[in-house]
């Protein structure tokens, strides 16, 4: 197994919406992105060559809030990073693993994340598994926020495992 690094994205000055790493090689089996992030909400949503349509994608998320563990269903997967509760100037880090990202088969996606929190209870750490229902080969993957945005100094670095 071997890791190629094909792009970092470093948020600028005023945050940003959305971030994009495109131009995906097709050349390698699996994909890997590193996340060191802070958004308003703790969320960012994944999507894959800009599809942004709930029903292509399905997740189960196990989650332990510092007091309480639930698991629960829903649509996108999404990354963990810390937000406006957690403390100032910490960001989360997230793991998002994709298989077979130029297969014709629907692509296998797990996360697992936590965000930072000094305080006497971390917020979230999270384990996702999900997919994205697509025969199409992943070209591009945008994580947008759930909230107001992705905050200056968040990165996200994109491998090809070959």
């Amino acid at each position: 197994m071997s890791l190629q690094l094909v792009s970092t994205v470093t948020v600028g000055s005023g945050g940003a919406a959305s971030i994009t790493l495109d131009n995906i090689p097709q050349t390698g089996k699996d994909l890997l992105i590193l996340v060191s992030g802070r958004d308003e909400s703790s969320l960012l949503a994944i999507q894959a060559n800009n599809d942004s349509t709930n029903a292509n994608y399905s997740r189960r998320v196990l989650e332990y809030n510092g007091s309480v563990t639930s698991s629960s269903a829903s649509a996108r997967s999404f990354a963990v990073v810390s937000g406006s509760f957690s403390t100032a100037s910490t960001f989360g880090n997230t793991q998002i693993y994709i298989s077979n990202y130029t297969s014709s088969a629907n692509k296998s996606i797990s996360v697992d994340g936590v965000n930072e929190n000094n305080d006497a209870i971390a917020y979230r750490i999270s384990l996702i598994a999900g997919s994205w229902n697509s025969a199409s080969a992943i070209t591009s993957l945008q994580l947008v926020s759930f909230g107001t945005g992705i905050l200056q100094h968040s990165t996200f670095s994109l491998y090809i495992i070959s």
